[in-house]
């Protein structure tokens, strides 16, 4: 951990936090957070996000996001998002 408030992680976390507030991290999760907020990961999560807010991701996206807010992104979104 690098900065911010991390909260009950749990076994097998393995991702890497840069900044910001990180909450309830669950087992396996693989992803980078690099800013902002980010709340309630699930498991197999594999993007990566940059920053902004990220709501609500689901099992197997593998977009990225890189600024701006993005709501609930759905299974297979394979889209990238630069900005708004």
């Amino acid at each position: 951990q690098h900065g911010g408030i991390h909260s009950k992680p749990h076994c097998g976390n393995r991702f890497q936090h840069h900044g910001g507030s990180y909450f309830k991290p669950y087992y396996g999760n693989r992803f980078y957070h690099h800013g902002g907020i980010h709340s309630k990961p699930y498991c197999g999560n594999r993007f990566k996000h940059h920053g902004g807010i990220h709501s609500k991701p689901y099992c197997g996206n593998r977009y990225q996001h890189h600024g701006g807010s993005y709501f609930k992104p759905y299974y297979g979104n394979r889209f990238q998002h630069h900005g708004g």
